[in-house]
């Protein structure tokens, strides 16, 4: 018996090292493979050894500890800072993909403008809008580009200013209603969000989506204050198919960049959800008198665009254009009509196609319009010499309340058109873009390879004291005035990109503005008591504060 015992603690003496020596082999062999693949990623990145890291780094994970943990307002300080801390390129490693950087505003547009880096690395994939003009691939790009470049040409903007007054004016309306005879402080990006959606909807798809069935839906916010609970309806098409939060939370989550493991996310579920609600929604939408028809029983295939009659909208197309290239069109020529009766690469674009790309100007249009035009009033509020100087600009150009707005008429508004530049050089609304190189190439003494990633920061090139003086951070509309603007390089002004991937939408963007900005001011005094070094803003996509946008308004007498 003592002989058998002894045997077996010997035997499991030799099994517990057997399994240590099989453990300790294990882990040498992983630390092995990660020190290869380790000299593997830096001998293959060493056209950038020469250049500034961001620190902490560390083999294999990078930087990926300046963002685990963080809020949202201390990523994008700690992004900002990085950004600030260094004149040209630099390089920071999202786990084992390195990133170049920069804010130099001769480095930008040498990126912008070059042949070789007209495509959107994988971030943009995250959108899942690939198939549309914003996200989409270089061939696709190019293609639908030189198609839809006609589709916002200057007749074409001219004849949306109707829906541009209607939509700001009810907007106006709100806001006085619900501010009352004595003025209160309200967030004031509900109702211009849902004005701008107003206004992207009915130029794109002709539809007052306020007045759809199943809105209820996408009723996003209740605004509350110490008056009571005022409902506010405030769609969140942005929220619901452009998820804004969910796609920046992806792009610093670095092992979500596998879409396998990302499936497996509740981050995943909830933009599946948003998605297929919004898709919903829109494949139920009917059209107003006179705007485009749908449909529904020509096909089997699903979603609203699918549906949309190409024989009809290249009709509606022809009867309204005329024959004077001179005069403007008599009504609204839609995004839509426009897509199903243009061509690109030789063939009409596909449905899915017309979708992505009318969902992606439909989130885009929105979003980044309104928040302009928030951080705009904004502005105004924490400035009210300079809003003041706007509304008599305003009440000179047009002092009945009730005549139309043409574009001659607006091009007068001089004083406010410096007063938006100077908003999308504080608080653009698309902070940050990046590029992935085609081939092979050099920028600023650097040989970059082909796919590498350049991520580019539009906001802190435009508070660059280099560029912009000491007072970089300072509101001051009259840094635009053409004798202030002497010697300066265009390059450096840069709101909605640059290059031939720019913003297809920029003159849309401005011409929507200044109608709404006008029906605000002409009717409303904004006031805040917040500085500059006050506003806190997010990471994300687009560029939002992380508070409210408070204000406090009253009525005009």
């Amino acid at each position: 018996t003592s002989a058998l015992f002894t045997c077996q603690s010997v035997q499991s003496s030799a099994s517990v090292r057997i399994n240590k020596m099989w453990w300790f082999w294990l882990v040498a062999l992983v630390l092995a493979a990660l020190g290869l693949w380790q000299v593997w990623i830096v001998q293959r990145h060493r056209f950038a050894s020469h250049l500034p890291v961001v620190q902490p780094y560390y083999p294999i994970i990078g930087n990926a500890q300046l963002f685990i943990g963080k809020s949202s307002v201390d990523l994008f300080n700690q992004i900002l800072q990085q950004f600030r801390q260094y004149d040209g390129w630099f390089k920071a490693w999202l786990g084992p993909k390195l990133v170049l950087a920069t804010s130099h505003p001769d480095i930008m547009n040498a990126v912008l403008s070059h042949p070789d880096c007209l495509k959107k690395p994988f971030f943009y994939d995250f959108v899942k809008l690939e198939h549309a003009i914003f996200a989409g691939h270089y061939h696709l790009w190019k293609t639908q580009r030189k198609a839809l470049n006609p589709t916002f040409n200057t007749r074409i903007l001219n004849s949306f200013i109707p829906v541009f007054v209607q939509c700001s004016r009810q907007m106006v309306q709100h806001m006085e209603q619900s501010v009352g005879d004595v003025g209160r402080s309200i967030s004031i990006f509900p109702f211009i969000s849902k004005c701008t959606l107003e206004m992207v909807c009915g130029t794109t798809i002709g539809c007052d989506v306020m007045e759809q069935p199943g809105k209820e839906t996408f009723i996003e916010n209740l605004v509350s204050d110490a008056n009571g609970l005022q409902p506010v309806l405030l769609f969140a098409i942005l929220r619901y198919f452009f998820p804004d939060a969910l796609v920046a939370k992806r792009m610093v989550s670095i092992h979500h960049y596998i879409e396998l493991l990302y499936r497996f996310s509740r981050d995943f579920t909830e933009e599946s959800e948003h998605r297929s609600s919004c898709f919903r929604f829109f494949e139920t939408v009917r059209p107003l008198d006179g705007c485009s028809e749908i449909d529904a029983h020509k096909n089997n295939h699903n979603g609203l665009y699918a549906l949309l009659n190409r024989e009809k909208a290249k009709a509606r197309i022809n009867s309204t254009a005329i024959e004077d290239e001179c005069e403007d069109y008599k009504k609204p020529l839609i995004f839509a009509d426009q897509l199903l009766a243009a061509q690109h690469n030789g063939n009409p674009f596909t449905d899915i196609e017309v979708t992505h790309n009318i969902y992606a100007m439909i989130a885009a249009g929105n979003d980044t319009t309104a928040l302009q035009v928030t951080h705009t009033c904004l502005f105004l509020a924490m400035h009210p010499a300079i809003q003041e100087r706007v509304y008599r600009e305003v009440m000179d150009v047009f002092p009945n309340p009730d005549q139309d707005i043409e574009v001659e008429d607006l091009k007068k508004l001089t004083y406010m058109e410096r007063v938006i530049k100077e908003s999308l050089r504080l608080a653009p609304s698309g902070p940050n873009i990046a590029r992935q190189t085609m081939k092979d190439i050099e920028i600023a003494g650097v040989h970059i390879p082909r796919d590498s990633l350049i991520v580019m920061s539009i906001f802190s090139m435009h508070r660059r004291k280099d560029v912009w003086g000491p007072d970089a951070d300072v509101f001051d509309p009259d840094r635009f005035l053409p004798e202030r603007s002497v010697g300066r390089s265009a390059n450096v002004f840069i709101p909605f990109s640059a290059g031939a991937r720019n913003c297809i939408g920029g003159r849309y963007a401005m011409l929507s503005m200044k109608v709404t900005l006008s029906s605000i001011l002409r009717r409303l005094r904004l006031r805040s008591d917040l500085q500059m070094n006050d506003l806190q803003f997010r990471f994300g996509l687009t560029l939002k504060l992380e508070s409210e946008y408070l204000v406090e308004v009253e009525k005009r007498m």
